[in-house]
């Protein structure tokens, strides 16, 4: 059941791909690289910034299956949102304005549901399991989502703004609903975690462990150089269009992606 919730998991994420298939939305409505950016940077800021505050925002009876699953419902209700505003008969403005709302939203309500899912997921599996666990589920969501990329780049390019985008977050929806649906199911085998200690009590533990230990500073610093180092490659989906690549040929190239970390 946990290989089933990340599979289709991977597969709504190939039909919204951030690197592909959002930046392609972005460009039929006529956006630039700039723009393109903006919707990577959303990205980011709403999965990393808003997770260790989220882990602190609920209590421990939130990582039980039915919580956790419902805690995904504004994150699929902001693609469905997506979907909704780019069909309608709006100007291109207004629909850019849905996109990037509604892209942003999505991933700030999935960074408040991360630690509950995570910390789940590590319930759901014995630990002598869970490494080969996680691997057989990020391999099977990169399959399925190179599997909804192809399609979606499929589909955005002969339906465009007129159906196909729309079709693409649709269908990423259903799929992310009946994902959290599967994880509603689920049924622990490990012990609900501690509750989170006050925040200013575990940072300071965990400064106090920057300080100490050689291992947290070359950690931080090697996380800064990926983040800048991978920055120009998630404007090469705006970078080849600029260049006059056809939105067909991505029904190669998005699944590449998905397949690298497959």
């Amino acid at each position: 059941m946990g290989l089933a919730h990340e599979g289709l998991w991977g597969a709504a994420t190939g039909f919204v791909n951030p690197f592909t298939i959002v930046p392609l939305a972005a460009h039929a409505l006529g956006r630039g690289v700039a723009d393109a950016g903006l919707l990577e940077a959303s990205l980011f800021a709403g999965m990393n910034l808003v997770q260790l505050g989220a882990a602190f925002a609920l209590p421990a009876r939130f990582c039980e299956p039915r919580r956790t699953a419902l805690l995904h419902a504004p994150a699929v209700a902001m693609t469905l949102a997506t979907a909704v505003g780019l069909a309608l008969p709006l100007p291109a403005g207004i629909r850019w304005l849905v996109l990037l709302a509604g892209v942003t939203g999505h991933w700030v309500c999935l960074g408040l549901v991360v630690p509950y899912w995570a910390t789940l997921s590590g319930r759901n599996i014995p630990g002598s399991l869970l490494g080969r666990y996680f691997g057989w589920c990020f391999s099977l969501a990169g399959l399925l989502g190179a599997l909804g990329g192809g399609l979606a780049a499929h589909w955005a390019a002969e339906g465009g703004l007129a159906w196909g985008y729309p079709a693409c977050f649709g269908a990423a929806a259903l799929l992310q609903a009946v994902s959290a649906w599967v994880l509603s199911r689920t049924r622990p085998v490990n012990p609900p975690p501690r509750e989170a200690p006050p925040m200013g009590t575990f940072l300071r533990e965990r400064l106090r462990d920057f300080r100490i230990g050689a291992f947290w500073p070359l950690f931080a610093v090697l996380i800064v150089l990926l983040q800048v180092a991978t920055a120009s490659t998630q404007l090469f989906t705006s970078f080849l269009k600029d260049r006059g690549l056809g939105t067909a040929d991505f029904e190669l190239l998005a699944p590449a992606l998905a397949l690298g970390g497959t």
